[in-house]
């Protein structure tokens, strides 16, 4: 059943995604996750501009996930832009790798 829940999360964000992206005009792929906590690695190439007004987008449609940002960088025109969305923090298994990186970040963060 979780593997079922699992595959259907991933399919509304890879949705999500590609409407956010088609309306940027952008192109959108999204890959296979690498990570247990990962749901999709989503790659944006277009315009610069379009690509760099994407993730604030992205990350308001999928306000029940986390979106890390992987890289980016340009080739010629095109600019690229690779996310990991994610299970959002406190839905993660609490013994992933990814979990205690994340909190251990986030800690980090509010001790500067």
């Amino acid at each position: 059943m979780a593997d079922r829940e699992k595959s259907q999360r991933e399919a509304e964000v890879r949705l999500i995604v590609m409407a956010c992206a088609e309306r940027a005009g952008v192109l959108a792929r999204c890959r296979p996750a690498r990570r247990r906590s990962d749901l999709a690695m989503v790659f944006l190439r277009g315009p610069r501009q379009a690509v760099l007004g994407l993730p604030l987008k992205v990350f308001d449609a999928l306000e029940d996930y986390d979106v890390e940002i992987i890289r980016s960088g340009s080739q010629e025109d095109r600019y690229l832009l690779v996310m990991a969305v994610t299970e959002a923090l406190g839905s993660q298994e609490i013994r992933t790798p990814e979990r205690r990186a994340k909190l251990r970040r986030r800690l980090e963060r509010e001790e500067a």
